[in-house]
């Protein structure tokens, strides 16, 4: 609509004098030829922000979340924070965190629920389950495990919930247990490439704070 106005008005404007107007209209061709997507994106986007509840772009959610734990050094804290901005994103109506602690000596001690001082041991079948999993998981896909997230305090379920494993060289560093979204929208394809691409940002961070030999 704006490419025609624009058009339009070149042509009423300068239609008496058909050598200017061609110009005009020429130049306005090259114009809208480098700048009519560029604009439309914006105006997409600009619309989507203002009027669609949960959508995000993936590179805008990782700069703002590289601002808030690429120095931090405490592990809880860097899932907190992973939570908190994926609640501003998705608009979370429950969720879990499941973090590894350490001891003074920086060895892996046990697994603790976030906010809880419940202990879970690494032979658990949470924590086993997922030791190998590089990927984001449905609930639903994870039968075995939906009744242990349950009795862990998780008031949520399949077929909305995602398991998202986070690892650290040496061993799994923690488990976000993500539940349903406010507007009762369910985790789309591209939702859980979002998940995938979250995990592989978050290693090196994990990596930084692992004590190697």
């Amino acid at each position: 609509m704006i490419v025609a106005l624009s058009f339009a008005v070149v042509h009423v404007q300068m239609g008496s004098i058909p050598p200017l107007e061609m110009l005009l209209l020429t130049g306005l061709g090259l114009f809208w030829s480098v700048f009519a997507a560029p604009l439309q994106k914006f105006l997409l986007t600009s619309a989507k922000r203002k009027f669609v509840r949960g959508w995000y772009v993936t590179e805008e959610v990782f700069h703002r979340l590289s601002g808030r734990i690429t120095q931090e050094k405490d592990r809880e804290a860097i899932f907190r924070e992973v939570l908190a901005v994926l609640d501003e994103v998705f608009e979370l109506e429950n969720s879990l965190s499941v973090i590894a602690t350490r001891d003074e000596q920086e060895r892996f001690s046990c697994y603790r629920v976030a906010g809880q001082f419940q202990k879970i041991d690494a032979d658990d079948p949470l924590i086993q389950g997922l030791a190998k999993a590089s990927h984001s998981l449905p609930l639903a896909d994870a039968a075995d495990l939906q009744k242990r997230i349950a009795r862990l305090g998780f008031r949520g379920g399949p077929p909305a919930a995602v398991l998202l494993p986070f690892h650290s060289p040496e061993s799994l560093a923690g488990i976000i247990v993500r539940g349903d979204r406010s507007n009762q929208r369910g985790y789309s394809s591209a939702d859980l490439k979002f998940f995938d691409s979250l995990i592989s940002f978050i290693s090196p961070i994990l990596y930084r704070l692992t004590p190697m030999e």
